[in-house]
């Protein structure tokens, strides 16, 4: 799991002594760090029907959809997003809804397959959006976030991005 360890890594050296809160934003059947909140579409236990989680079943803490968090203002240090992104009809919404439950310098932390490297569309029929690094971080700083981080994943065809909240 390159990408896991990727974000792992990158909240390991924030320095904050494993002490953050935080979520996972379509955990599906993995988290990607253990004490996050997982949130997920489909609710604990029971079998994803799409994509890497068909068939498998969920290990969400909160059922909930990644633009209606239920969760206060300010209240997490970060938050993971690894292959949801590009699943979202409205993605500016969405970085609307999560730098609401971010705190002032939290981090954002997503993975989505990389547009340059693979036609993730024609991949994924579910997949509405594609993005390259130049495109996401385009999109993050429009909508008050400034990318610290990304890494390109190999083997593979994703990259990871490390934002912080403005």
């Amino acid at each position: 799991d390159i990408e896991g360890d990727v974000i792992r890594g990158w909240l390991d050296g924030n320095g904050n002594g494993g002490k953050m809160r935080g979520l996972d934003i379509g955990c599906g059947a993995n988290k990607t760090v253990s004490d996050a909140v997982g949130i997920d579409l489909t609710e604990k236990r029971l079998e994803g029907c799409s994509g890497g989680a068909k068939g498998a079943q969920s290990v969400a803490d909160v059922c909930a959809h990644a633009l209606r968090l239920p969760f206060p203002d300010n209240s997490q240090d970060y938050i993971i997003a690894r292959h949801v992104f590009e699943h979202l009809l409205d993605p500016v919404a969405a970085l609307r809804e999560w730098r609401r439950v971010l705190k002032a310098d939290g981090l954002l932390l997503i993975a989505v397959p990389d547009e340059d490297r693979c036609r993730s569309i024609l991949l994924d029929w579910t997949h509405v959006h594609a993005y390259n690094p130049t495109s996401l971080l385009n999109l993050l700083e429009v909508n008050g976030f400034a990318m610290t981080g990304m890494q390109v994943i190999e083997p593979g065809m994703s990259f990871c991005t490390k934002a912080i909240s403005a």
